[in-house]
């Protein structure tokens, strides 16, 4: 049994709970909704997890998570309760949960906002939680065990992945959704900014659009991105600006011109930086 609680319990109340919780999975499989409310209502853990296999309520019942079951919980093989809908085709199942976990996101993101958990975010001095730190940090670029190309970094004894290759599908409909069958402004191609360029991914793509960009602009501080860029051949790209230094620097009134260039602005912009949150975007 998976408890969330710091309470400690007694064995008669573990046995209660582990009986609920089991009784809970048994019917959320059988869609009973009900009795799942029923069980609910009488205190059942929603947050229980089936011990050999890891699923919980939404694994089963791919329901809602109003009671208070984790949108995003996985089981022993990673798999969430959207995968498993999405395994099964359910599309509409797949979108409540999916509209649950973007609900829960801006939610904590409210809250965090006006809380001391930003605050004790702010004191994080690691790599992972202060830009400076991350800029004196190093950078390894390798491949993976599974022969995909990855930029990690090492937090504490532990590798932390910046960016990875399985990311290239995400950035992918990213780029599609940005600019949905290339982007062609008087027969030029669309001017584009990306903040961060770790693996490449996305600025690839960009690269690869017909017509391709006619101005992009990348800005990027970290010295071995900015390495690893110059061995790649970006900074001689056709078209491919690399502004050296934090974006912050090149939004003051005296560099800001350097940024929009002649063109007066953007019609794509794209952000995706380490150790930065929503708040440092203001």
């Amino acid at each position: 049994m998976n408890s969330r609680s710091t309470k400690t319990l007694s064995s008669k109340d573990e046995r209660i709970l582990n009986a609920l919780g089991i009784e809970l999975l048994s019917t959320s499989a059988q869609a009973n909704v009900s009795r799942v409310q029923a069980l609910l209502n009488g205190h059942a853990p929603a947050w229980f997890q089936d011990q050999t296999t890891g699923w919980g309520a939404l694994h089963f019942a791919i329901a809602g998570d109003e009671a208070g079951a984790p949108w995003n919980a996985v089981d022993e093989l990673g798999n969430s309760p959207g995968d498993v809908a999405i395994s099964l085709n359910d599309q509409e199942c797949y979108e409540l949960i999916r509209d649950a976990g973007l609900r829960s996101e801006f939610t904590l993101h409210a809250i965090q906002s006006k809380t001391s958990l930003t605050a004790l975010r702010a004191e994080d001095s690691t790599p992972a939680g202060s830009t400076d730190e991350f800029l004196k940090s190093k950078l390894v670029y390798r491949t993976d065990e599974n022969g995909q190309e990855v930029v990690v970094i090492d937090i504490g004894g532990e590798e932390v992945g910046v960016m990875m290759g399985w990311e290239k599908p995400i950035m992918d409909a990213t780029v599609r959704a940005l600019c949905p069958k290339g982007i062609s402004i008087g027969g030029r191609g669309p001017t584009i900014l990306n903040v961060g360029f770790g693996l490449g991914i996305i600025d690839s793509l960009f690269q690869s659009l017909n017509p391709p960009p006619s101005r992009h602009v990348i800005i990027e501080p970290h010295p071995d991105v900015l390495a690893h860029m110059r061995s790649t051949g970006w900074f001689d790209k056709p078209g491919v600006e690399v502004l050296e230094g934090k974006w912050q620097e090149f939004v003051k009134a005296d560099r800001i011109g350097e940024l929009i260039g002649e063109q007066g602005g953007f019609d794509v912009i794209y952000t995706d930086t380490f150790s930065e949150g929503y708040n440092g975007m203001g």
